[in-house]
């Protein structure tokens, strides 16, 4: 599935028209119109609006299988968000090892929860 697809797919699951998606993200409705359809490319920066404004990791629209993103749910894979993101902390960004950090952390309280 391609990225314009899963945007249409996206929109459709949230029982959005275009002209409502256009003015959620602030986008013209033409716009959606043409990414939707294949006619123009979709940008980083409409990846980045959208994402947001449904709360998803970017990466949702480029994965070949059905994600970690669980649309019948609407699960995030935990490691999947903390390490395809750019998250900041008091200010400051998350460099790869603290992120990787902070996954055996929650792994680890996960586990003494369960105990």
């Amino acid at each position: 599935m391609e990225a314009n697809d899963r945007i249409r797919n996206l929109r459709e699951k949230e029982n959005l028209t275009r002209k409502e998606l256009a003015k959620l993200i602030g986008y013209s409705e033409d716009y959606i119109y043409k990414i939707e359809t294949g006619k123009r490319e979709v940008s980083k920066a409409f990846l980045d609006t959208i994402s947001r404004a449904f709360n998803i990791p970017r990466s949702y629209f480029f994965k070949d299988d059905e994600l970690k993103y669980n649309q019948k749910t609407d699960n995030l894979d935990f490691e999947e968000l903390i390490m395809e993101n750019n998250i900041n902390f008091y200010g400051e960004k998350l460099d790869k090892e603290t992120k990787k950090n902070i996954i055996k952390l929650v792994k680890t309280a996960i586990k003494l929860k369960d105990k």
